[in-house]
């Protein structure tokens, strides 16, 4: 198995936040242009990534990942139900309860 590509992709991430970091520490942009740059990468950016990286996948290679797909169906279901189970057993309300719930619930397991 060849990891080199995952170290590249790790190294373009870390690359990526040390530049984000080193413009918001030395630049003269303010608040207002980090915010709205977030905005622009979480609306538009990231899905329109994600539209043009799954319209170049071959549908054969789709087919055969059902099995994960269940899969994260099934554990979040489980984190979910075990959830519930606790935060009722210790009569957990209100946003602590919501908070909580999505925390067991979808914690890593769509990915």
């Amino acid at each position: 198995m060849n990891a080199l590509p995952v170290v590249y992709t790790v190294l373009q991430i870390f690359l990526l936040i040390a530049v984000g970091v080193l413009v918001k520490k030395y630049s003269s942009f303010g608040a207002s242009f980090f915010r709205n740059l977030s905005r622009f990468v979480v609306r538009i950016a990231i899905p329109l990534y994600l539209f043009t990286r799954i319209s170049m996948t071959d549908s054969k290679e789709l087919s055969s990942g059902w099995i994960f797909i269940a899969a994260s169906a099934v554990v979040t279901f489980i984190g979910f139900s075990l959830g519930w189970v606790v935060f009722s057993l210790f009569r957990v309300k209100g946003m602590n309860r919501k908070a909580g719930l999505a925390c067991t619930a979808f914690g890593n397991s769509g990915y």
